[in-house]
């Protein structure tokens, strides 16, 4: 059966060969025609719910198809099709975790399972804002960012998968989701956000940090989005 690991650790050997001229410059792309943005569009589609980086996925595919880099924003935009179905699909959790912290905080039950889960979301959310901040702040020009050429994301996905290789060998899936702590919630936000470099997965690095975190189950998926 084919693990998470390998799937990540092909796709990095793919990435790698494919871009051997990734020191090269690559071109933005200045006008994305229809079809192109339906199969980006795709290729986000498929690949934000597993453990690879969709986000070097978008830039990369299009650079394999001689298209260019579609860019930054292009990319944040493209993101809000996978945001809507997450938020579509979660929904009646959402409600649920929502419902119940009101609930809590109006009664003064804040050791409640929804409170709980509500604000470690909350609290996990907060590094990926923060480092999303500061990197605009302080790297204006991201597009031709060190942190965005074609090797960088190649070795970024080959380290990702041997992180998350090493932490299903030493994971000592002991722990149950409901004996976290909000500690646990700010770790899992910090692994969030490393997302923010292409080639690392949301949901691939805060399965390698559930599983560094001793669970003995992969974190619930609405807190991997």
């Amino acid at each position: 059966m084919v693990t998470s690991m390998q799937i990540l650790m092909s796709n990095s050997a793919g990435l790698l060969a494919q871009t051997s001229e990734a020191a090269a410059d690559i071109s933005i792309m200045e006008n994305v025609s229809l079809f192109q943005a339906v199969v980006i569009g795709i290729v986000q589609g498929l690949t934000e719910f597993l453990p690879i980086s969709s986000t070097a996925h978008v830039k990369m595919i299009p650079v394999v198809l001689g298209w260019g880099d579609p860019g930054v924003a292009f990319t944040a935009v493209i993101q809000l099709g996978s945001i809507a179905a997450i938020l579509w699909y979660f929904w009646d959790d959402l409600s649920q975790v929502t419902g119940g912290m009101v609930r809590a905080i109006r009664g003064g039950k804040y050791d409640s399972p929804d409170f709980r889960l509500g604000l470690g979301i909350l609290l996990g959310t907060i590094p990926i804002v923060v480092c999303g901040l500061l990197i605009k702040a302080f790297i204006p020009d991201f597009d031709n960012s060190p942190l965005r050429n074609s090797s960088t994301i190649a070795m970024v996905s080959i380290v990702m998968a041997l992180f998350l290789a090493l932490a299903e060998v030493v994971g000592r899936r002991q722990r149950t989701f409901e004996a976290l702590d909000l500690k646990d919630g700010v770790f899992m936000g910090f692994a969030q956000a490393l997302a923010l470099i292409p080639g690392v997965s949301r949901s691939g690095s805060t399965l390698t940090a559930g599983l560094f975190m001793g669970l003995s189950a992969p974190p619930p998926p609405g807190s991997r989005f």
